[in-house]
């Protein structure tokens, strides 16, 4: 489920065109590609063109829409001086979408006539009936459909439903905002208390919009969906982060004259442990640990599996990977794994796109290496085929375990350090060393300067016809003295075999 089941065609194609722009790898797009790749006439690429531009000028005043024949042909390009961030469009479409105002009433109110979201959308009834079948479709795979006017389901997916659609619709700012006027916020601050738990700052904003949410569907929602099994409940029993939500949780009920029941107790619960909300720097490492212990068994099983599985893949991951790096990997994982096991990823609506990962420092010369291994990760995890049985969640798991291996790679990866040495010639060298750093910066991580006899380096370029016997290094590259005309194609290789030596998988 994503934004293209929320929008009409017309706001379909300015979305697509908006990705195709800002994904361009060279200065705009050619006029063919994008009629083949929005597969429209010359006519309804120019009327989208004209819609885009009228869009951005929302949020971005600066940003225009250009057309150029010169050089390679006819292109469209982009010209702004500041960035242009998809999601701004995104947001703005998200909360313009009648499919979406359907669902956000129902959502709030537990149960909307259609008569009554007529006058409030100004739509007929025959549009309004339209919509909930489009949008009936769309929830299909969840198992949530619109029926009586109100919609019906697991409770557990309607409130995730709900929190996505909060969630996407809001900027960080607007978000904070938004959860300042839940009357929760100063109940989580007694919780922190009672738990000794630190939430960071955007931890308790979704908190906070959980437990609103949590708040409107206690009175609205269908008590035939939130039954919470005996199994289960036993298997809580024991639990600590359960009974410290359920004293808390109750404690508040008895205060307020509140009816609540194990469900909601679970509901929180479920949040907790899945999502990544607590700042470990202003927890003690014992009390992560303790937090820690409380995972269920099985997914106390799937992390330890993890854990050996990314030892035997990184060797130097204990000594070159701080403790305290160490207990957040293993809190990550247990968010994890306990996410994919309470919720649908399906309905993660931002993430539907096919979005480039962001690497961050990664290297995109390991990247395949890296996405080899997630796959690998993630069908281990497959085993438990209850937690991992929907490609959505594989493909979730996989992407998040990327990631972590991406973080991992980047405290353990060791650079390929390089020595620039051209006796006589301080300011040739310099140049050097800044051409060689911009011409290698995307092959891997490297480590250049010029040349120190007390270093050791990996691969040291050099004027000098012999190999300086005080200069320290594994391999040696030397080019021109007299124009330093250098082949960096075979540079370029030299320094790809010799990361390749160094990495730890």
């Amino acid at each position: 489920m994503n934004l293209f089941d929320f929008i009409e065609n017309n706001e379909a194609r300015d979305v697509r065109l908006l990705q195709l722009l800002l994904a361009a790898s060279t200065p705009g797009c050619s006029y063919q590609q994008l009629l083949e790749s929005l597969q429209v006439t010359p006519s309804t690429l120019a009327a989208t063109v004209a819609s885009l531009q009228q869009r951005l000028q929302t949020f971005n005043e600066a940003a225009q829409i250009r057309q150029c024949n010169e050089g390679k042909g006819r292109r469209i390009f982009l010209e702004t001086k500041k960035p242009i961030l998809f999601d701004g469009l995104y947001r703005q479409l998200l909360r313009q979408s009648k499919e979406y105002r359907i669902l956000a009433t129902l959502l709030e109110k537990g149960k909307c006539r259609v008569g009554d979201l007529t006058t409030e959308l100004y739509m007929s009834k025959a549009a309004i009936f339209r919509k909930i079948k489009q949008l009936n479709h769309a929830m299909k795979p969840y198992a949530l459909k619109i029926k009586n006017s109100t919609l019906i389901g697991s409770e557990v997916e309607i409130r995730y439903l709900y929190y996505q659609l909060v969630l996407n619709s809001y900027d960080a700012k607007q978000l904070a905002a938004l959860a300042e006027t839940f009357s929760v916020r100063r109940y989580i601050k007694r919780f922190e208390k009672q738990s000794q738990f630190k939430f960071s700052h955007d931890g308790e904003i979704k908190l906070s919009v959980w437990l609103g949410i949590a708040l409107k569907r206690h009175f609205t929602s269908d008590k035939r969906f939130t039954d919470v099994s005996e199994n289960i409940l036993q298997q809580l029993k024991s639990d600590r982060l359960y009974q410290l939500i359920r004293n808390w949780l109750f404690e508040i009920a008895k205060k307020h004259a509140l009816v609540l029941d194990e469900f909601e107790v679970y509901n929180i619960y479920i949040f907790m442990c899945s999502m990544e909300i607590l700042d470990l720097s202003k927890m003690e490492s014992s009390q992560v640990q303790k937090y820690l212990a409380t995972a269920l068994p099985i997914i106390h099983q799937r992390n330890q599996e993890f854990l050996t599985a990314l030892h035997q893949i990184f060797p130097a991951f204990d000594a070159h990977v701080s403790v305290a790096s160490q207990i957040r990997i293993h809190y990550s994982l247990n968010q994890l794994h306990h996410r994919v096991q309470f919720f649908n990823e399906k309905l993660m609506l931002l993430d539907s796109f096919d979005k480039p990962d962001v690497f961050g420092e990664a290297l995109p010369v390991d990247v395949h290496n890296l996405q080899a291994l997630a796959h690998r990760l993630t069908t281990i995890a497959v085993k438990d085929r209850f937690a991992f049985d929907e490609v959505a969640k594989r493909r979730f798991a996989a992407r998040y375990y990327l990631n972590l291996l991406i973080a991992i790679h980047e405290q353990i990866a060791q650079p390929v350090r390089i020595g620039i040495l051209i006796p006589g010639d301080w300011l040739a060298s310099g140049g050097l060393v800044n051409r060689m750093r911009m011409a290698l910066g995307g092959v891997c991580q490297i480590a250049i300067e010029a040349a120190e006899t007390s270093k050791t380096y990996d691969l040291l370029v050099t004027t000098s016809e012999l190999t300086p016997a005080r200069m320290a290094a594994d391999h040696l590259y030397r080019i021109s003295k007299i124009e330093t005309v250098y082949d960096m194609d075979q540079i370029k290789k030299l320094v790809t075999s010799i990361h390749h030596e160094k990495q730890p998988f």
